[in-house]
């Protein structure tokens, strides 16, 4: 028998592994200031909100209104530190619906394009690859003449 509080959701916590999440992926070195933008959500919580509500002036239509309390939040594991918020929004219920759905629309875009530039369906832009191996060709020009130059300096 399921009592309430084995049906209630529980944060993930992302430090506690089973055997099927036992291999952590290798360590990777990102090049640029991508790592600068980079946040990882370590903690999400949705939890119901309620209030009484009514029907513009009528005083005898109650209804409760449901909304959706969203919280996200990012910590470092290593330290030990406490979450910080990312986002803490209360939201319409509709509108908590909207955002899964818009998320996970856009996160199948993502997987889409991921897909095509795995099996090499999309290429670069041939016009602006041209450009660019041009102005790359005048770059070497321009240093190779920069060194003739040099080499013409008389040495005392």
């Amino acid at each position: 028998m399921q009592t309430a509080e084995d049906s209630m959701p529980q944060p993930i916590d992302l430090s506690v592994a089973d055997e099927d999440q036992a291999a952590e992926p290798p360590a990777l070195n990102v090049f640029g200031q991508i790592v600068d933008r980079l946040v990882t959500i370590s903690y999400t919580t949705t939890s119901l909100v309620m209030c009484m509500g009514r029907f513009g002036d009528d005083e005898s239509s109650h209804v409760l209104v449901p909304f959706a309390e969203v919280k996200f939040a990012s910590s470092d594991r290593d330290d030990g530190s406490a979450a910080v918020p990312l986002f803490s929004q209360l939201l319409t219920l509709d509108n908590a619906a909207y955002l899964i759905a818009d998320l996970s629309s856009d996160f199948r875009s993502v997987c889409q394009q991921l897909q095509k530039v795995s099996t090499g369906e999309v290429s670069s832009d041939a016009v602006r690859l041209e450009h660019t191996k041009r102005f790359l060709s005048d770059a070497k020009n321009s240093i190779e003449g920069c060194l003739e130059e040099l080499n013409k300096i008389k040495r005392p």
